[in-house]
């Protein structure tokens, strides 16, 4: 499966996100827009971008790492009603770093201002926060960010059935997987070296009983595959460990993580 995939590549534009949300602003507002029997959510053109969609960024000041101890978790949540919730977590230590209350507007058929209103936790975020060339695609939102000429990707949140194994695990290259992150909106991060240097894989999973499958992608863009699915017959933890069972017909194979 060739699926080596650069972070310092795809992650340069979830990177320079981390930096400008987490930039100190006093501002605290909204901005009005006339619509026409609209929804807050919804484009000029109808298209709504209601929902909650998350990504993962590096935390300042550890941006040259492939490592994914230093990758957070950044999620948006748009409500229908007009109000928004940003969330950034720290899948290390397994907690909430800091949640941004406000409201967000939609203004024409391409752009969202997002206005921050209140801050819990030790971060503080710019006001407003501007996104621009907007594009609602099926599994994601694109769209490009003042100051910047990249394409940034934010994937909607999957139901994730059962009990998953949210964190970030170490399996010291057992199966050739160095670090594992599971965050808790269906997604992942699997570490792999190449020649010594690190890569960060994406995709999704999902959980059927004791079943954990991941789905790769590329481009970040869940709707474009790679190969199929890893399937694991079943997952075992109890919060420290991690193990994933491989099972065929030559028998078992046991991989095994451990909560860093």
């Amino acid at each position: 499966m060739n699926t080596t995939i650069k972070f310092s590549k795809i992650y340069g534009a979830l990177i320079l996100t981390a930096l400008l949300l987490l930039t100190s602003c006093d501002f605290f507002g909204k901005k009005e827009e006339e619509t026409n029997d609209l929804t807050p959510s919804q484009f000029a053109s109808g298209v709504s971008v209601e929902g909650v969609f998350t990504s993962f960024a590096a935390f300042p000041g550890n941006l040259a790492t492939d490592d994914p101890l230093q990758v957070a978790g950044v999620t948006y949540h748009f409500e229908p009603n007009g109000n928004s919730k940003i969330e950034v977590e720290d899948y290390n230590a397994m907690l909430t770093s800091c949640t941004a209350y406000g409201q967000y507007r939609v203004i024409g058929n391409s752009d969202i201002f997002i206005y921050t209103q209140a801050i819990t936790g030790g971060c503080s975020f710019g006001s407003p926060f501007h996104m621009s060339q907007v594009k609602r695609k099926s599994q994601k939102i694109e769209y490009l960010q003042d100051g910047s000429t990249n394409t940034f990707h934010l994937w909607q949140a999957r139901r994730v059935n059962g009990a998953a194994p949210v964190g970030i695990w170490n399996f010291g290259g057992e199966g050739g997987i160095e670090y594992l992150l599971f965050d808790k909106h269906g997604y992942f991060l699997l570490q792999v070296s190449n020649n010594g240097t690190p890569n960060l894989l994406p995709g999704y999973y999902w959980i059927d009983g004791n079943r954990l499958a991941l789905q790769f992608f590329r481009n970040m863009d869940p709707e474009q595959i790679v190969d199929d699915p890893i399937v694991f017959s079943r997952f075992i933890t109890d919060g420290q460990y991690l193990n994933l069972v491989d099972t065929s017909s030559s028998g078992e194979v046991v991989l095994k993580g451990q909560r860093n």
